[in-house]
């Protein structure tokens, strides 16, 4: 069972995770790499037609947010896409710990995303790699897929999950 949760962000949560991202990046990294995005999440919290969502990946044992997630539900609920994540500056340190960590916190994001999708009703799940990094996870995820009464394919950078037909 996975230790995180997505939930979705009330006007306090989004203000305490703020605040404490801020506290652990320190005032001027904060304001180079996550001020914008903390102020475009403040103004999509909540489900918007044809526009993504800022979500919270809540850390059930720590009680914080690990990580915000940029998702678009589409029309009808027919198509859920990860398009970012975005993960605490607690993560920042590069060691065998935290690379550990971030793996761990991508893969259960993954599968949350997944299942939240799925369980929605969505014919589509589609994950983006943004990045290298997430590409290779997604492609390490596609190559190890096995969930009945779905297929998963890449489109481009999109790792797609369908539910059978």
């Amino acid at each position: 069972m996975s230790k995180y949760e997505i939930r979705q962000f009330t006007k306090e949560t989004l203000e305490a995770a703020q605040q404490r991202w801020q506290g652990l990046a320190g005032e001027d990294e904060f304001a180079l790499e996550y001020l914008p995005f903390f102020d475009w999440c403040h103004t999509h919290m909540t489900h918007k037609e044809g526009d993504s969502q800022a979500w919270e990946l809540f850390n059930k044992d720590t009680h914080q947010c690990d990580a915000i997630i940029d998702l678009v539900n589409s029309k009808n609920g027919a198509l859920t896409k990860l398009l970012k994540l975005y993960v605490t500056p607690r993560l920042w340190e590069h060691n065998e710990n935290t690379r550990e960590q971030i793996i761990a916190l991508y893969v259960d994001t993954f599968v949350l995303v997944i299942q939240k999708g799925l369980l929605a009703g969505a014919k589509d799940v589609k994950l983006y790699g943004r990045t290298d990094m997430m590409l290779s996870m997604l492609r390490s995820l596609h190559a190890h897929w096995a969930v009945p009464k779905t297929t998963a394919e890449f489109q481009g950078r999109f790792f797609t999950v369908s539910m059978a037909t």
